[in-house]
Order: C-alpha cells, then structure tokens, then sequence
C-alpha cells in the first residue's frame, strides 16, 4: 500500500492533535501489508492535501509506485522526497516524541520512496 503525505498534511492533523500524528505511523506499521510511503515536502512544492500545486510530481511517484507493484519496474527515485530523517523530523515535530519514535519503527519495515 503506498501512503502519501503532504508536509502540510502531517501539520493539519497536528492542530487536531499531536496523539493524531502520533498515530499515523503506528497505524500503518500494524497493517498487514507491505507498506511504501512518501512525503511530500514543501520544499518540492507538493506539499498541500492530494499535492494540489505539484499534481505531475505526485503523478510521477504514484504510476512509479505503480509500475514496481504491477510489472516490477524500479521504485521512484529516492530524491524524488523527503528522506528518513527528515521524514522521522517532521512528524517529530508535529507530533512530538512519541511521533518521532513510531517514524522511525516504520521505516524499519515500511519502504521510502
């Protein structure tokens, strides 16, 4: 399953509450499937719900993602987002610690594209 945030996604569910962030990755962590997420940093413009302002920018990481699960064709190319660390930073920063700490489970057994 590929799960795609917005940097400003992870911030919105924050002003709900950082137990919400929190919560994301350990919801995907306890799917039984292989999971494959990418962030999408303001940085590269795509960071606003479903990547309003960089849709040809989601659309490469998606038929990317696509194209590996259907016909095993590489994985998008890694600079294409966020890399781990800042990965584990942001959702640290938004929701704290306990945040952080869950991101960084995730990304033992989740695949970052």
């Amino acid at each position: 399953m590929l799960f795609l945030f917005g940097e400003d996604d992870i911030k919105d569910a924050a002003a709900s509450s950082a137990a919400i962030v929190a919560g994301i990755p350990e919801f995907i962590a306890a799917l039984p499937c292989e999971s494959y997420l990418h962030v999408f940093p303001r940085t590269h413009g795509a960071s606003s719900h479903c990547q309003m302002g960089g849709l040809a920018y989601a659309h490469v990481v998606i038929f990317q993602w696509l194209n590996h699960v259907f016909n095993g064709g590489p994985l998008p190319a890694k600079d294409l987002g966020a890399q781990a660390q800042d990965v584990v930073d942001l959702f640290g920063k938004y929701g704290g610690k306990p945040a952080a700490a869950r991101t960084r489970e995730l990304l033992g057994s989740a695949t970052l594209v």
